[in-house]
């Protein structure tokens, strides 16, 4: 379950996210914000595909250590390449539910259905995240209006 009270995490390849960061706490002045910007690394826009990605992932993984309750990504780079990511991975765990459900249809043992249930579960919850990331880059999210204002996405955590 989310915290309503958790901050919410911005990152960027450099400072540029902070007007971001600044939409974000004029239209929800009540927010707490954990600003992530990766000045060491700046720019995203020369590396490549899969260090993009590396350093995105790393900054997720961090910003969750936070605990987060939305991560924005308000960088483009980062935005456009995560993007068929999402999509493979959302792909994917489709996949792993299908036989999950399969699988359950064929357990008899009550630890076999209890697990089932809960894998069942954990693959939901996974996919409506991607879902929500998704329809975020999209521009059909709940933030889009502080995503808007540097071309970011809001990825519910």
């Amino acid at each position: 379950m989310i915290d309503k009270n958790a901050p919410v995490g911005v990152f960027d390849s450099g400072v540029g996210g902070l007007t971001v960061a600044r939409e974000i706490m004029r239209n929800l002045p009540s927010e707490k914000i954990v600003y992530f910007g990766d000045t060491a690394r700046v720019p995203y826009g020369s590396k490549s595909k899969d260090t993009v990605i590396r350093y995105s992932s790393q900054i997720v993984h961090f910003l969750r250590e936070q605990n987060v309750k939305a991560i924005v990504i308000a960088c483009n780079t980062a935005t456009s390449v995560s993007a068929g990511k999402l999509r493979q991975e959302l792909d994917q765990i489709n996949r792993q539910l299908k036989e999950a459900y399969e699988r359950f249809n064929y357990a008899c043992e009550p630890e076999l259905v209890e697990a089932s249930i809960f894998e069942i579960n954990a693959l939901k919850a996974r996919s409506d995240y991607l879902l929500r990331c998704i329809k975020t880059q999209l521009g059909e999210g709940p933030c889009v209006a502080a995503s808007s204002v540097k071309g970011g996405t809001v990825c519910p955590s």
